[in-house]
């Protein structure tokens, strides 16, 4: 995999179901096109929605690649858009979420620096509607167990946040 540091940076495919989402989908979208990195890919996979979400798809058209058809919820449009997917670094991202900034930066340092390693989560702020953080307990309680990751551990609590989570694409072939 080409190193973030080097000519080439890894690809990040970034796919986000969406279903009637226009409140949100173009905030997400931007978060995404936003990150000050050089090499991302925008999957928007839409669930046939008729609330304006189309419009806004619309507007990044030759900026994303999205389709919109009718689905079987979430986990069908997150498997579609995971074959669209051409990044070397893969994750998903739901319609209401967003991503801070830096953040592919950060996710191309660490898969470059440890060449062994298939996944990666980070940390993660919940965020209501207006993007002001709450449930700051469930965020630390999350943090907090992170810090002494085991596999044991995960497998009893939730301590990660899917959002922050990334994984080599190879890692899905394999699956």
């Amino acid at each position: 995999m080409p190193g973030a540091e080097g000519n080439t940076a890894p690809k990040i495919s970034v796919v986000i179901p969406c279903y009637n989402s226009a409140r949100f989908i173009e905030e997400t979208i931007r978060s995404v096109l936003n990150q000050n990195y050089p090499s991302r890919q925008c999957i928007v996979i839409d669930g046939g929605s008729n609330d304006g979400t189309l419009s806004i798809l619309q507007r990044y058209e030759g900026r994303i690649k999205w389709i919109s058809e009718r689905d079987e919820g979430q986990s069908d449009a997150i498997n579609k858009g995971l074959k669209l997917a051409e990044g070397d670094i893969v994750t998903y991202l739901n319609a209401d979420d967003v991503y801070e900034p830096d953040c592919f930066n950060k996710v191309a340092d660490f898969f470059t620096k440890n060449a062994d390693r298939k996944w990666v989560y980070g940390k993660c702020k919940i965020i209501d509607e207006n993007g002001m953080e709450i449930r700051k307990a469930i965020t630390w309680y999350k943090n907090f167990w992170q810090r002494a990751y085991s596999y044991s551990r995960l497998l009893i609590m939730d301590f990660i946040a899917q959002p922050a989570v990334f994984w080599r694409r190879e890692l899905t072939e394999e699956i």
